[in-house]
């Protein structure tokens, strides 16, 4: 976070623009909820040195991934808490015009009370997190099962083919018809972000869909980093 208060400062001093320095607009565009949703996926990513220190103090796969687990609950539960007190500190005094600059601004105004939708909001973010942290987990004790050539291979490799793959994708839809994208896949989006019916005002959706989607891959990622964990071996 010091990185990007500093670094603004540092290219207006550098360009002579100091006078258009603004502390407060410099803390309202940090954007916290990317920033410790990146630092959740990271540090759930590292596994080999945890482990093998877990192993070495006779600790077993089991509880290492049960700890592990409960770490990443207590943590993306703090941070979503202070990220969801300084976002309402900084953007708005107002409950309300906070909630329509997060995510959860799609479904903010379909609560009975602004309380009430502000826990919802805080509760979306949480489960945000979660999913963020298992998918770490997942993914970091999968490269863990791999040797370091390996592991080296799949870091390369995934990105360059998930980026064909994204191009060949776009190559795709631009040549289908407009009309049977506005059918298919126009109308998948629509239905999971909770408004199926295109009859919602942005604020009125349901967050039912969105939601279950969230507990759904956290299950999943999470039933996946336990099978990793099983398997996990002390490298030499």
């Amino acid at each position: 976070m010091g990185i990007l208060i500093v670094v603004p400062l540092i290219y207006d001093a550098l360009t002579q623009q100091l006078s258009t320095y603004v502390f407060s607009n410099v803390i309202k565009g940090l954007a916290l909820n990317f920033v410790f949703g990146f630092f959740i996926f990271i540090i759930t990513w590292f596994t080999t040195d945890d482990f093998q220190l877990c192993i070495q103090n006779g600790i077993s796969r089991r509880t290492f991934f049960r700890a592990r687990l409960l770490s990443i609950v207590a943590i993306t539960f703090v941070g979503d808490l202070i990220a969801t007190i300084y976002n309402q500190i900084v953007w708005s005094p107002h409950l309300t015009n906070f909630l329509s600059n997060t995510a959860f601004g799609f479904y903010s105004k379909g609560f009975s009370s602004a309380w009430l939708a502000g826990l919802g909001a805080f509760l979306f973010g949480w489960l945000d997190y979660l999913c963020l942290g298992t998918l770490g987990m997942a993914i970091g004790s999968g490269l863990s099962l791999l040797s370091k050539r390996m592991r080296y291979t799949v870091l390369i490799a995934v990105p360059v083919v998930g980026l064909l793959l994204l191009n060949l994708l776009l190559t795709i839809f631009t040549k289908l018809p407009q009309a049977y994208l506005n059918r298919t896949w126009l109308n998948f989006l629509w239905w999971a972000v909770g408004d199926p019916g295109h009859q919602q005002a942005v604020g009125y959706f349901n967050p039912l869909v969105p939601t279950l989607f969230l507990v759904g891959f956290t299950t999943i990622f999470t039933a996946i980093a336990s099978q990793c964990y099983r398997h996990l071996q002390v490298k030499k």
